[in-house]
């Protein structure tokens, strides 16, 4: 290789921690009036969306990455190169859940569809949506994140 730099500096982007896109922390609002605090990586752009929580080894507690699109669209996902198990939940326009994906497997090709058109989606670690009590019948106000 003739730039030894260039690789070592690839290792590092592909296992740091270093997100691209901007935190910010949300609620997610359950049915009984209780809520849970998620401090979120909002991606924004195509090229961040494409990656996603591609080849990161973890996420801490009650973390995520948030994705929100220009417009509401049917939305599909993959767990190609995700290596942790995620939780996905499809978010309409309005903040109520479209559905809810639960423990998928990592590196899994299998498309992950939105039941409608979506605004957005939260990734968030594996079993965290039954864990805190997160159904359909949740709300999730991405009119409040800054940048929406």
């Amino acid at each position: 290789m003739k730039n030894p730099s260039i690789f070592i500096f690839l290792i590092f982007f592909l296992t740091s921690d270093i997100y691209a896109g901007k935190l910010s922390n949300i609620k997610v609002f359950n049915s009984d009036g209780d809520y849970v605090s998620y401090e979120v990586e909002i991606v924004t752009s195509p090229e961040e969306q494409e990656r996603g929580l591609m080849f990161r080894d973890k996420l801490k507690k009650k973390e995520g990455m948030l994705f929100i699109f220009d417009s509401p669209k049917k939305a599909s996902f993959w767990m190609k190169n995700t290596l942790i198990s995620l939780d996905l939940i499809y978010i309409k326009k309005n903040g109520l859940i479209d559905s809810i994906y639960r423990d998928l497997e990592p590196m899994s090709l299998k498309k992950i569809k939105s039941k409608s058109k979506v605004k957005a989606v939260l990734e968030i670690p594996g079993g965290d949506s039954k864990l805190y009590g997160i159904n359909n019948n949740s709300f999730i106000n991405i009119d409040m994140i800054e940048g929406n």
